[in-house]
């Protein structure tokens, strides 16, 4: 039989007589007053009535890397990556460390101000030393 032949009325009789269940009934349908306004459908953020009738419609199935994601959670290969830099910043700073001391040893082995003062007097007793040869030098002839 189609519907051609006959009303859905009919059809749906004949399969109750059939002891099969009749189909779901057909959505009602929807009319849009002109009040209404377009945000109203959608719900705010911390309206927990409206995300309760959202999800009594039903929702479909979502992975679990996509629910990670919303939710801010890094994934494997993001950590990897941060592991990676945070590698390369301790083996950067190791280097920095080394350098600093190295400098540090070349700077403590500087001439101090007590070594610069007994310089001083050696450098003085050097000219003075030169001041007599050369006078006794010139003594002599």
């Amino acid at each position: 039989m189609t519907l051609e032949q006959g009303s859905i009325d009919d059809l749906l009789k004949e399969l109750e007589t059939k002891g099969e269940e009749s189909p779901p009934p057909a959505p009602k349908e929807l009319s849009v007053s002109p009040k209404a306004s377009a945000q109203s459908a959608v719900p705010k953020e911390g309206d927990f009535t409206a995300l309760l009738s959202a999800d009594s419609r039903g929702r479909g199935e979502i992975s679990a890397a996509s629910l990670g994601r919303m939710m801010g959670i890094a994934t494997t290969s993001e950590l990897k990556v941060i592991e990676q830099k945070v590698d390369l910043l301790t083996t950067k700073l190791n280097g920095l460390s080394l350098k600093v001391d190295k400098l540090l040893s070349a700077l403590n082995n500087l001439p101090s101000g007590g070594d610069m003062e007994r310089i001083d007097i050696q450098i003085g007793g050097l000219k003075n030393m030169l001041k007599e040869i050369l006078s006794g030098m010139s003594d002599r002839e």
